[in-house]
């Protein structure tokens, strides 16, 4: 923050230098077009000696500004620091102040209409410089101090009531100028520095907003941004690459346009809740990519406000869950699940027995367990090769399955035995001895 605000006064200091600087050249021909007309005028009333050295003063002076100025200007405008030369141009300024205040000693005649006529031309040269100088109350006050000065104790040593009143007059004229320079100098500075201020703003809420933007774009997480309708308003290139349609297509449309039909209603209930302001935990959804494949994705919702607080959308990140899902499902299966047949293994077998007992002690039911393996397979194996035995016991899963019931469990245990797990065959042992009977027959 300490370094903007030094930004912002170099910018505001380099202005007001600039504009005094391209101000110079103006400012130096009107004042050797005056300077030639006052010594005009006074050749009469001053020394020819006096008139010759007051020009070479007000020559050399302002010509040096000038020269000063012309020279150095595109150097201050690429300063990382223009403070400097707006000092130089500064006291170069008093100067010349100090040049058209020696007016007032060497010009200066004792007669009152000569009086009248200098302190004129001094009041003058002081208001249109202050037009000048306005942007910068230490040139203005400089050159007017420089200039009046100089010529008010000679008024006030005249010894008459008129050059007492132009002395008076002169010098409220000059304080006069000076303040009200002073007050227009500073709205005049203060409105250069909202400006670069302003600019500045500006230029941070942009770099904020690419950033935000560049964050949103290169984010591997789909941004969906929503309105208080549910209606897309933002789309970023990671959703384009995750759900397959483009910003075009996805802007103005709602949730039916990727979510699964399966979880439509708790995302959209979900939303819809925060947008009232309730908080909600993240969702595990079903989307579906334009191609029609299902995609597993978690969200991360958030409400977002304006300045006053009130919500007036959702931002949503999601995340590509499906390689997740997918490999969780296949560790599930290795798990529980027999690697070549893919029924159920001896560790789930034992799971679905717990809860087979319990469920038939709470029914007062009866269950049973037929175990089976296979004769000869050892010789197969050793006669056709593993792979024949392989085919072999997967086309048995394949039957076995087919025999038993839904509810009803077949599993591996390893080799070539296997168990069939009867859920509720009867209510007594001896139905259930014959049910089993059945089965095993049919096996």
């Amino acid at each position: 923050m300490m370094h903007d605000s030094a930004e912002v006064n170099n910018n505001t200091v380099r202005q007001v230098a600039k504009i005094l600087y391209e101000s110079c050249q103006k400012s130096t021909i009107s004042a050797i077009a005056l300077v030639i007309t006052i010594a005009y005028v006074f050749q009469d009333a001053a020394p020819v000696s006096n008139i010759s050295l007051w020009l070479v003063c007000i020559f050399s002076t302002y010509i040096a500004r000038l020269t000063v100025a012309v020279s150095t200007k595109n150097k201050m405008l690429a300063a990382e620091d223009p403070q400097p030369y707006l000092n130089l141009y500064r006291t170069l300024t008093l100067f010349c102040g100090l040049a058209w205040g020696s007016a007032g000693i060497l010009l200066f005649s004792q007669e009152t209409n000569y009086q009248y006529l200098l302190a004129i031309s001094i009041a003058g040269v002081c208001t249109a410089s202050s037009s000048i100088y306005v942007v910068d109350k230490r040139t203005n006050l400089s050159f007017i101090a420089a200039t009046v000065i100089p010529i008010i104790p000679n008024l006030l040593f005249s010894g008459n009531k008129i050059s007492l009143g132009i002395a008076a007059a002169i010098t409220i004229f000059g304080a006069y100028t000076f303040f009200i320079s002073l007050n227009n100098g500073r709205k005049f500075f203060e409105n250069i520095q909202l400006r670069f201020e302003e600019q500045q703003s500006k230029e941070t809420i942009y770099a904020l907003s690419e950033r935000h933007r560049s964050h949103m774009e290169h984010t591997p997480l789909a941004v969906i941004e929503w309105d208080n309708q549910l209606n897309i308003t933002f789309w970023n290139a990671a959703a384009v690459k995750m759900l397959g349609y483009t910003a075009e297509q996805a802007i103005g449309s709602n949730t039916a346009l990727f979510v699964a039909a399966s979880h439509l209603e708790m995302v959209q209930e979900s939303l819809t809740e925060l947008l009232h302001g309730h908080e909600q935990p993240n969702l595990q959804t079903e989307n579906i990519h334009q191609n029609h494949e299902t995609i597993h994705c978690k969200w991360f919702n958030t409400a977002l406000h304006d300045r006053d607080g009130n919500i007036i959308g959702i931002a949503s990140l999601i995340q590509d869950q499906t390689d997740y899902v997918k490999a969780k499902q296949e560790i599930e299966e290795l798990a529980y699940l027999d690697a070549l047949t893919h029924l159920a293994n001896r560790r789930l077998l034992m799971n679905r027995l717990e809860h087979a007992i319990t469920k038939n002690v709470r029914k007062k039911s009866i269950g049973s367990l037929i175990f089976i393996d296979l004769d000869k397979f050892k010789w197969l194996n050793d006669n056709y090769g593993h792979r024949m035995g392989d085919l072999l016991l997967c086309e048995i899963a394949t039957r076995l399955k087919k025999l038993l019931r839904t509810s009803d469990t077949v599993a591996r245990l390893g080799g070539d035995e296997f168990v069939l797990m009867l859920e509720e065959i009867h209510k007594d042992m001896e139905g259930a001895r014959e049910a089993s009977q059945i089965v095993a027959e049919k096996v």
